[in-house]
Protein backbone atom coordinates (compact mmCIF):
# COMPACT_ATOMS: atom_id res chain seq x y z
CA UNK A 1 0.00 0.00 0.00
CA UNK A 2 1.37 3.33 -1.01
CA UNK A 3 1.39 6.54 1.00
CA UNK A 4 -1.34 8.12 -1.13
CA UNK A 5 -3.54 5.08 -0.72
CA UNK A 6 -2.96 5.14 3.05
CA UNK A 7 -3.98 8.81 3.22
CA UNK A 8 -7.18 8.10 1.23
CA UNK A 9 -7.99 5.22 3.57
CA UNK A 10 -7.38 7.39 6.66
CA UNK A 11 -9.53 10.19 5.21
CA UNK A 12 -12.33 7.77 4.35
CA UNK A 13 -12.15 6.31 7.86
CA UNK A 14 -12.30 9.81 9.37
CA UNK A 15 -15.35 10.72 7.25
CA UNK A 16 -17.05 7.44 8.14
CA UNK A 17 -16.37 7.88 11.85
CA UNK A 18 -17.60 11.47 11.76
CA UNK A 19 -20.80 10.41 9.99
CA UNK A 20 -21.43 7.58 12.47
CA UNK A 21 -20.86 9.84 15.46
CA UNK A 22 -23.29 12.36 13.99
CA UNK A 23 -25.91 9.65 13.56
CA UNK A 24 -25.37 8.37 17.09
CA UNK A 25 -25.72 11.90 18.47
CA UNK A 26 -28.94 12.40 16.51
CA UNK A 27 -30.42 9.13 17.80
CA UNK A 28 -29.37 9.88 21.38
CA UNK A 29 -31.04 13.30 21.23
CA UNK A 30 -34.36 11.74 20.19
CA UNK A 31 -34.47 8.83 22.67
CA UNK A 32 -36.34 9.36 25.94
CA UNK A 33 -33.96 8.23 28.68
CA UNK A 34 -36.70 7.49 31.23
CA UNK A 35 -38.58 5.05 28.99
CA UNK A 36 -35.32 3.43 27.90
CA UNK A 37 -34.25 3.01 31.53
CA UNK A 38 -37.61 1.39 32.36
CA UNK A 39 -37.36 -0.99 29.41
CA UNK A 40 -33.82 -2.05 30.30
CA UNK A 41 -34.80 -2.55 33.95
CA UNK A 42 -37.78 -4.71 32.93
CA UNK A 43 -35.47 -6.84 30.78
CA UNK A 44 -32.85 -7.34 33.46
CA UNK A 45 -35.24 -7.57 36.43
CA UNK A 46 -38.75 -8.44 35.23
CA UNK A 47 -41.70 -7.37 37.39
CA UNK A 48 -43.17 -10.00 39.70
CA UNK A 49 -46.55 -11.39 38.63
CA UNK A 50 -47.28 -12.28 42.27
CA UNK A 51 -47.91 -8.64 43.18
CA UNK A 52 -50.53 -8.35 40.44
CA UNK A 53 -52.18 -11.56 41.65
CA UNK A 54 -52.36 -10.17 45.17
CA UNK A 55 -53.94 -6.89 44.03
CA UNK A 56 -56.47 -8.64 41.79
CA UNK A 57 -57.31 -11.21 44.49
CA UNK A 58 -57.97 -8.55 47.12
CA UNK A 59 -60.07 -6.53 44.67
CA UNK A 60 -62.17 -9.58 43.82
CA UNK A 61 -62.63 -10.48 47.50
CA UNK A 62 -63.77 -6.96 48.35
CA UNK A 63 -66.26 -6.84 45.47
CA UNK A 64 -69.89 -7.26 46.62
CA UNK A 65 -70.60 -10.04 44.10
CA UNK A 66 -70.49 -13.45 45.89
CA UNK A 67 -68.98 -15.27 42.88
CA UNK A 68 -65.91 -13.06 42.58
CA UNK A 69 -64.84 -14.07 46.08
CA UNK A 70 -64.04 -17.57 44.82
CA UNK A 71 -61.74 -16.25 42.11
CA UNK A 72 -60.23 -13.77 44.57
CA UNK A 73 -59.47 -16.52 47.07
CA UNK A 74 -57.86 -18.60 44.29
CA UNK A 75 -55.68 -15.67 43.23
CA UNK A 76 -54.62 -14.95 46.82
CA UNK A 77 -53.79 -18.63 47.31
CA UNK A 78 -51.69 -18.59 44.15
CA UNK A 79 -49.97 -15.42 45.35
CA UNK A 80 -49.07 -17.10 48.65
CA UNK A 81 -47.69 -20.11 46.77
CA UNK A 82 -45.48 -18.15 44.37
CA UNK A 83 -44.52 -15.06 46.35
CA UNK A 84 -41.16 -16.47 47.41
CA UNK A 85 -40.16 -17.34 43.87
CA UNK A 86 -38.39 -14.67 41.90
CA UNK A 87 -39.33 -13.98 38.28
CA UNK A 88 -37.10 -15.68 35.76
CA UNK A 89 -34.28 -13.45 34.63
CA UNK A 90 -31.38 -14.12 32.31
CA UNK A 91 -29.09 -15.18 35.15
CA UNK A 92 -31.76 -17.46 36.67
CA UNK A 93 -32.40 -19.13 33.33
CA UNK A 94 -28.67 -19.64 32.75
CA UNK A 95 -28.26 -21.29 36.16
CA UNK A 96 -31.27 -23.53 35.52
CA UNK A 97 -29.95 -24.63 32.12
CA UNK A 98 -26.55 -25.45 33.62
CA UNK A 99 -28.22 -27.43 36.41
CA UNK A 100 -30.33 -29.40 33.92
CA UNK A 101 -27.31 -30.10 31.70
CA UNK A 102 -25.41 -31.47 34.71
CA UNK A 103 -28.39 -33.67 35.61
CA UNK A 104 -28.64 -34.96 32.04
CA UNK A 105 -24.92 -35.73 32.08
CA UNK A 106 -25.30 -37.96 35.14
CA UNK A 107 -28.16 -40.02 33.68
CA UNK A 108 -27.35 -43.59 32.75
CA UNK A 109 -29.18 -45.33 29.95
Amino acid sequence: MGAAQGRRLAKASKVNLSRRLGQATEVASVIDAASLRTSVRDLTNPPSPAASMKKAGVALLVAPDPFTGIAGAALLGTYLAVRKREPAGVDTLTKEVRKLMEEFGTLEF
